[in-house]
């Protein structure tokens, strides 16, 4: 897979092959999106073409109505990682500027897709809208379809519990630590990266050593609480318990901090990136009345933890 960082606009003239284009922001890589992307892939085996992914390499948000910009499910870097999942030959970030989003729907169409790569098929998601103020959708591209001579591809909804998988609604479930309905619509587990920065070693002084994470705050933060999760560090996948919050016990200020307990880990970790996998939400963030109570439920959040691992293994095997 190339991947394309058309930041001045500047496109890739070098790309002679015939595409098909799958269009859209694709925060997550969710499964509506990898329903897309499966079509496209499809596309592509049928008709011996090219597949791309053009999308921005910032939410049109940030343009658009900057006090209104989601927090992302995925950055650019994950959403390269995860790409490369797929049979996907191009994935281009275009830069999403004002001048970009006051394009007309036909000329960015002609434009910015049809004069720039020998376009077969754009495949798109059911509610898609581009151009200015959103002007165009679905009626808009199929009234293209037949005036320029390339052909539309509209993918339905999913529905998952009676909900229509979306990043709005994964990002809901994010924020309300509900970790396994996230990963149902995801198709993964949420994760977070981040740089192991020092903290003031009050885990080490307790007996439950842990790494404080310095982490993107453009991303989706999931609900105050402790956490278990997978740490990836070094190449291994280490069991971990995380809490997310403003350790109450300790300190008088509400910055949320991260920090992570590698289960069964000893060494230094200090800049160096990992990512957490969130799996399962174990409690709520409290306040202890002293050190021994913290502790003592620390205890209790290991072997809530080691259950929560039990399940997952046996779930894995019977699958």
């Amino acid at each position: 897979m190339k991947v394309i960082f058309n930041t001045e606009q500047h496109y890739n003239t070098n790309i002679n092959d015939k595409i098909a284009v799958a269009l859209g922001f694709f925060d997550g890589i969710h499964k509506g999106h990898r329903q897309l992307i499966k079509a496209l892939v499809d596309i592509k085996n049928e008709k011996k073409c090219s597949t791309m992914v053009y999308t921005f390499n910032e939410h049109p948000m940030t343009v658009i109505s900057p006090k209104n910009v989601p927090l992302l499910i995925t950055d650019n870097q994950q959403k390269i990682e995860i790409m490369k999942e797929f049979d996907i030959d191009y994935l281009v970030f275009n830069k999403f500027t004002p001048a970009f989003a006051n394009i007309l729907p036909e000329d960015f169409v002609c434009r910015h897709l049809l004069n720039r790569y020998s376009i077969d098929t754009i495949v798109v998601g059911y509610n898609f809208k581009f151009g200015k103020g959103g002007s165009g959708d679905i009626n808009t591209l199929k009234q293209l379809e037949k005036k320029k001579n390339f052909n539309v591809k509209v993918i339905p909804p999913i529905k998952l519990d009676g909900k229509i998988v979306s990043s709005s609604t994964i990002r809901t479930f994010i924020k309300q630590g509900k970790m396994n309905q996230a990963a149902n619509f995801l198709g993964y587990p949420y994760r977070l990266k981040g740089k192991i920065i020092k903290g003031k070693a009050r885990g080490r002084k307790l007996g439950f050593p842990t790494a404080n994470i310095e982490y993107n705050t453009l991303k989706v933060i999931p609900k105050k609480g402790v956490y278990l999760t997978l740490t990836f560090t070094d190449k291994k996948f280490i069991w971990s318990l995380t809490n997310i919050g403003s350790s109450p016990t300790f300190e008088k200020d509400n910055n949320i901090r991260i920090e992570t307990h590698l289960l069964g880990f000893s060494g230094n970790l200090y800049n160096q990136e990992v990512e957490l996998y969130f799996f399962e939400r174990i409690r709520d963030e409290k306040k202890f009345k002293s050190s021994e109570e913290l502790i003592g439920q620390l205890n209790k959040d290991l072997e809530t933890a080691a259950q929560c691992i039990y399940k997952i293994i046996q779930m894995c095997y019977n699958t």
